[in-house]
């Protein structure tokens, strides 16, 4: 008798394999990496360990529009989605929605779909292929079955399931000359490279404006005399800046431009 998986004892590895430099975890806002590989110096890796794994239908719906929407965001090379035990330190994949800044999925994004295949098997077997096709005009039958054999032979109820599955998806490719289902970029390499660099500006700038704000707050407060005065009169910059959580020199910048902007509007 065929030992059931136990899932409780198990996680996932996503593998995002990122040509860019860097500066999108901070743009998109992702969840800190718990591995981040830089392989060139315009490519790089981020790893992370999701909790549970995504074998129903409902939960590889929700695996999938996250892995849309990093496609739409940015340049993905290569996605893998692997099951691993279960460690410690994951996270849910639910902060990928909730905080990061990935762009929303479009309806034009892989309409291909049928409720027949709306499953994790189906939909790793047509990422598996979409992926080697942007490296090759070509997958043999053989190709697919063996990875889909090797990787998910215990998620199918039998061997003919996943066989008529790998059968379906090559049919599919094979009466479109092999081509991938590729979303059609709205932006030159350029353009994109520009957008994230507006971006991030604003985004600093929001930074700046927030601390900006939370500093001038602790020093106008209604006991900030009381709380963060010297007896000599100066402000306690150790204070304020271990209760703000920023460097004394951001605090002591700050107080100065409060300063100016109080004296130029007292003499106009």
């Amino acid at each position: 008798m065929k030992k059931r998986t136990n899932i409780k004892a198990l996680s996932t590895l996503l593998k995002l394999h990122i040509i860019g430099d860097g500066a999108e975890i901070f743009e998109y806002n992702l969840p800190h990496p718990h591995l981040y590989e830089r392989t060139t110096s315009k490519r790089y890796i981020l790893n992370y360990l999701i909790d549970g794994v995504f074998w129903t239908a409902k939960s590889s719906k929700f695996l999938n529009d996250i892995l849309l929407r990093f496609n739409i965001s940015m340049q993905i090379e290569l996605i893998e989605v692997i099951t691993v035990v279960k460690k410690n330190d994951t996270i849910s994949l639910k902060n990928f929605s909730s905080s990061s800044n990935l762009k929303s999925l479009s309806k034009t994004v892989f309409q291909i779909r049928t409720d027949k295949y709306d499953d994790s098997v189906f939909w790793g077997l047509k990422l598996f292929v979409e992926h080697y096709l942007k490296k090759s005009n070509f997958i043999a039958y053989d190709t697919l079955f063996n990875y889909a054999y090797t990787h998910y032979h215990d998620h199918v109820k039998d061997f003919s399931t996943l066989k008529s599955k790998c059968r379906s998806i090559w049919n599919w490719y094979a009466k479109r000359d092999f081509k991938p289902s590729i979303y059609q970029r709205k932006f030159t390499d350029e353009e994109l490279q520009m957008s994230r660099q507006d971006h991030i500006k604003k985004v600093n700038e929001k930074r700046k404006d927030e601390t900006y704000r939370k500093v001038v707050n602790a020093i106008t407060g209604l006991f900030a005399e009381e709380k963060y005065k010297k007896k000599s009169g100066a402000w306690h910059l150790g204070n304020i800046a271990k209760d703000l959580n920023i460097s004394r020199q951001t605090v002591s910048k700050y107080i100065k431009k409060f300063k100016a902007q109080k004296n130029c509007s007292s003499n106009t």
